[in-house]
């Protein structure tokens, strides 16, 4: 599985072809729904699938705090991690196109400033 990141932070970023056509993609993708949290103290989370070619489907999961974002293809028997939780960095939105899933996180990064990490991060299904 390949994946990509472009970080923005309070470090330059610079905004090459691929950069753009990233983030262009990004807006273009469509949004994938976010449930409301279970209770006051749970999480919005993703929990939903997704038909591939074939015969296929993948599970795609992931919560809006302390969580990371797994994908699971129905031909495979374990989950795969799309994006990985770290330091208060929490996904805030999941968006799909064709085979592309782009995962937009946000959060304060060491718990002092805030920053997004992985602005545009994609992996193909």
């Amino acid at each position: 599985m390949l994946s990509v990141g472009i970080y923005a932070s309070c470090f330059a970023v610079y905004k090459t072809p691929t950069y753009r056509r990233i983030v262009a993609d990004y807006w273009a993708a469509t949004p994938l729904v976010r449930h409301p949290p279970k209770n006051p103290a749970a999480p919005a989370y993703w929990d939903l699938q997704v038909v591939l070619g074939g015969d296929v489907t993948v599970s795609i999961k992931a919560s809006d705090a302390f969580s990371s974002a797994f994908v699971q293809y129905s031909d495979e028997t374990g989950q795969r991690v799309v994006y990985r939780y770290v330091d208060y960095i929490y996904v805030s939105d999941l968006r799909l196109r064709d085979d592309r899933l782009f995962v937009l996180t946000h959060g304060f990064g060491g718990g002092v400033m805030e920053e997004t990490r992985s602005g545009a991060l994609w992996a193909p299904l």
